[in-house]
């Protein structure tokens, strides 16, 4: 995960939602996003960052807590 979004390479930009990324990691979405496939192993990764994100989206410069 890149969120400066300032790494080099391909990228998708997702919502900081728990429900927004798994629905990208449901079924083949994110991989169409990013024209590359998804290792299990990478998968479980973003599945797990996915599960500390919250399911209310911040307005804009709301701090996180």
């Amino acid at each position: 995960m890149d969120e400066t979004g300032k790494k080099p390479g391909r990228g998708a930009y997702l919502c900081k939602t728990s429900e927004c990324w798994n629905n990208a990691l449901k079924g083949k979405v994110l991989q169409y996003a990013l024209k590359t496939a998804i290792s299990m192993e990478d998968k479980a990764a973003l599945q797990a960052y996915a599960a500390t994100l919250s399911n209310e989206e911040q307005e804009p410069g709301e701090n996180a807590q």
